[in-house]
């Protein structure tokens, strides 16, 4: 019987060092342009940005290792002070964390949308908790300015990632 989970070691590429440098370099480069393509939202602290379709997209891309290594080095370099982070605030903190989980949590299920899915769900907790823990709100404000808003975009992003999973994977 097969489950819903999959093993993406197949779509993990085999390459050299020198590579495996420059995928982590693009994705990591990805992210800050994905950043600075934002839009604020009067009533929230944290802004609409493309970084989560860079985060669903590029373990498909990349492989989930080096998808991760590249957002932790976007993350490693906004927090060393270098102006990448789209948002400079630390109430975006639970949202940049889970980028970093999310290349593992998409290539954990055999349907990308599942996985997609699944991942953005875990970009939700983990902001919301952290506008709850850092900012003091209460949880259903912290969903209604830190997730509401975001769903329909995010509906088109996981749909666009969608697609450019299935061309990476064919």
């Amino acid at each position: 019987m097969e489950t819903i989970l999959a093993r993406y070691d197949a779509i993990e590429p085999v390459r050299t060092r020198s590579s495996a440098a420059l995928d982590v370099l693009a994705v990591a480069g990805l992210m800050a342009v994905a950043a600075q393509a934002r839009l604020p939202l009067p009533f929230s602290p944290v802004p609409v940005t493309l970084q989560t379709f860079v985060a669903l997209t590029a373990a498909f891309l990349v492989g989930r290792h080096r998808a991760a290594a590249g957002i932790a080095l976007y993350l490693t370099l906004g927090v060393a002070g270098t102006p990448l982070f789209a948002a400079h605030s630390m109430a975006t903190v639970g949202y940049l964390a889970a980028f970093v989980l999310a290349p593992y949590i998409v290539t954990r299920f055999r349907a990308p949308l599942a996985g997609m899915i699944a991942a953005s769900l875990c970009v939700y907790i983990l902001g919301a908790t952290w506008l709850v823990l850092f900012l003091g709100m209460a949880p259903l404000h912290a969903c209604a300015v830190g997730v509401l808003p975001f769903l329909p975009g995010d509906a088109l992003k996981v749909i666009a990632a969608v697609k450019v999973a299935d061309l990476a994977r064919s």
